[in-house]
């Protein structure tokens, strides 16, 4: 299945075009897994721009902080402290997890 890319010529994430930015503020003992970062922003998928924010939002929670059984890739659940959901074009906070 092939996806239309960007302007910024990406494919399913871009840290311009993509609707929401999810900030990870990692726990101290997580730091050095991410090369000792205390935090790590990741993307919504270009493929869900049409969608509601809470919809992409609950995609991006599902993905990236819940473990699920089986094959998955990066996730991030037991490592963060706090987790940020800002709208990428306005830069204001939607949404905020604690743990």
């Amino acid at each position: 299945m092939s996806h239309k890319k960007c302007k910024h010529d990406n494919r399913f994430f871009c840290k311009h075009c993509s609707e929401i930015k999810m900030i990870i503020c990692l726990k101290n003992e997580a730091k050095p897994k991410y090369e000792g970062f205390a935090t790590l922003t990741r993307y919504s998928m270009l493929t869900e721009q049409k969608k509601t924010q809470s919809i992409i939002i609950e995609k991006m929670k599902n993905r990236l902080l819940y473990r699920k059984s089986g094959e998955q890739g990066e996730c991030f659940e037991g490592e963060y402290n706090v987790v940020l959901f800002i709208d990428n074009n306005t830069n204001q906070l939607i949404e905020k997890v604690t743990k």
